[in-house]
């Protein structure tokens, strides 16, 4: 399970002020090119702009310890018109987001991650063809839990993580469906995690499933209420992210 934790990213994105947006990437590779995999609404705000700097959270005594680098979005940049522009998204309800590491703008931060013994994946784990309700199923990434001086008590304001295995179950898969349901925990910051089956990717977690409780005594106000399932896009939907973007590389 090792591999995991070396191919999860943890994303700090924001325009103004760090941690404006926080989330989990897989990070992949095909052949010679390289991907982050997360959600979209991790690299997109609500108004559809893409947050113009990415960074790394740093984890303790290894990865990335002694340093973080940020990757900028800046889609007025020159490099971004010459070549191609190297994010693609889904729509708002596949909520897919995939940064190709493979332009001049952002090879850089492919080559930090290597460097920082990040290890990707093959595309070839990504397969959700064989899953059944019921399947066991688990899931890493970064919630709040994964904040190393939140757990240890200290008084530092800087963020240290790392990555956390959520365990759980296949509730609901309708071959119809751009997504499955999984019987598994997850909460802010796990967004964009994978999920895994037998070591097979089968989808990326995309947001915690909510219902609307009337108040009582108060018309028209509701209060949500967060249920124990976890919306599931399928990796068939990724894919097809991901060779759409790769047709406009070089």
């Amino acid at each position: 399970m090792d591999k995991w934790k070396k191919a999860v990213v943890h994303l700090n994105c924001y325009n103004f002020e760090s941690y404006e947006s926080l989330g989990t990437s897989l990070f992949i590779k095909d052949k010679n090119n390289m991907y982050l995999v997360t959600a979209r609404h991790v690299i997109m705000k609500s108004d559809s702009t893409l947050y113009e700097n990415i960074t790394d959270i740093k984890r303790p005594g290894g990865l990335n310890s002694d340093n973080e680098i940020m990757y900028k979005l800046d889609l007025a940049n020159r490099e971004f018109r010459s070549h191609f522009t190297p994010v693609l998204v889904s729509n708002i309800k596949d909520d897919i987001g995939v940064i190709s590491l493979n332009s001049p703008a952002t090879q850089g931060f492919g080559e930090y991650l290597l460097q920082n013994n990040y290890d990707p994946v093959d595309i070839a784990v990504f397969d959700s063809s064989e899953v059944k309700e019921g399947d066991d199923i688990l899931s890493v990434g970064f919630p709040p839990a994964s904040d190393i001086n939140l757990l240890l008590g200290t008084e530092s304001k800087e963020l240290i993580t790392l990555p956390v295995y959520l365990f759980g179950k296949v509730a609901m898969n309708y071959e119809d469906f751009t997504f499955l349901l999984g019987d598994i925990s997850n909460y802010r910051g796990n967004s964009g995690s994978p999920v895994i089956k037998e070591n097979k990717v089968i989808g990326l977690v995309k947001s915690q499933t909510c219902s609307e409780v009337p108040l009582p005594g108060r018309e028209n106000e509701y209060i949500t209420i967060r249920e124990p399932l976890a919306l599931i896009t399928k990796t068939v939907e990724i894919l097809k992210v991901i060779k759409a973007l790769q047709k406009n590389e070089w």
